[in-house]
């Protein structure tokens, strides 16, 4: 049940893409960074390198996962949507 007006019950990927704001930003943002670190972290020395890109790209696609379902959910109305 939407809580907030609905903009369009069923967007199409790009569009969820071209609505992110700043806090979606941020969250890819995020995710990617404590990826690398995570990865740094927890590797021994030789594996670092590879073990920190991979992990960050890891974390990149679940910060773009997570950003784009607060988008969907912003034209669902799930999620407040201020620019409406």
């Amino acid at each position: 049940v939407a809580k907030y007006p609905i903009v369009d019950p069923s967007p199409s990927f790009t569009k969820a893409l071209g609505n992110f704001n700043v806090c979606d930003y941020l969250t890819v943002g995020a995710f990617t960074g404590s990826g690398y670190v995570f990865g740094w972290l927890t590797a021994r020395k030789p594996f670092r390198v590879p073990q920190s890109k991979f992990l960050a790209g890891i974390g990149l696609m679940a910060g773009i996962s997570y950003a784009t379902l607060s988008s969907v959910q912003r034209f669902m109305g799930l999620e407040a949507n201020p620019s409406e």
